[in-house]
């Protein structure tokens, strides 16, 4: 019967530990975003394989990413081409809400462990319904 408890407790808390684990298919939808000089842009994430950037009236796959959804906030590093080469950008990503992410893209350098002011540059998306 102890035996039996204990299996039980350790399954709750597997359950419990995977529900609570986010992936990028959490993200799947279409994504507005508006900086703060109003530039206007989307995140599009169709699945796990086909993600397109949009800014300033150009649409870019993002041809690889690697998102870390064990850091708070979520690391999502990617790269977009650019021409005949490739731009790698580093973010971080916070879930809000369902419908509301934070995000801040960095050009250049180490990705900070939280947002900042300082650099980097903060979008917030609300997701297209």
């Amino acid at each position: 019967m102890k035996k039996m408890l204990i299996f039980i407790f350790v399954l709750i808390i597997g359950v419990t530990a995977k529900a609570q684990q986010r992936d990028i298919d959490d993200l799947v939808g279409k994504w507005d975003a508006v900086d703060a000089s109003h530039a206007k842009g989307t995140l599009q994430i169709v699945d796990s394989t086909h993600i397109y950037l949009t800014f300033n009236g150009q649409k870019k796959p993002i041809i690889h990413y690697t998102a870390d959804f064990t850091k708070k906030p979520i690391w999502f590093d990617f790269v977009v081409p650019e021409g005949d080469s490739t731009i790698h950008l580093k973010s971080i990503l916070r879930i809000i809400s369902n419908n509301k992410l934070q995000w801040q893209i960095f050009t250049g350098g180490n990705r900070p462990e939280y947002f900042t002011k300082d650099r980097g540059d903060m979008v917030y998306l609300v997701k297209k319904k």
